[in-house]
């Protein structure tokens, strides 16, 4: 079982890779495959030995997902921002255009 929990943080830490990465494709199937190996995981008895490693591991995979968010938070702001800069500049761009075809 502790095998498990370090696949399980491992998978976990990959996913958080390929995010900053931008490989959104890859990010998906990572976390596909997570998800099939955390309902895996918890389909078997937890014994109270392993539990308090199982509550670490669950708050440890709860904290990155929640950087992972926020990351993917800003990346979205960032882009739209950008995407809103690169209009004005079109739009700059095709009035320079309508008063330059004038003259």
């Amino acid at each position: 079982m502790q095998q498990q929990i370090n696949d399980l943080l491992q998978q976990s830490q990959l996913i958080a890779k390929e995010v900053r990465c931008n490989n959104w494709d890859t990010v998906q199937v990572l976390a596909e495959q997570r998800q099939k190996s955390l309902e895996q995981f918890f389909s078997q008895k937890i014994s109270s030995e392993i539990a308090p490693q199982v509550v670490k591991m669950t708050n440890e995979i709860l904290a990155m997902d929640k950087l992972l968010v926020n990351f993917i938070e800003n990346e979205k702001t960032t882009t739209f921002k950008s995407f809103s800069e690169l209009k004005h500049q079109n739009k700059a761009n095709k009035s320079y255009q309508s008063v330059a075809l004038m003259s």
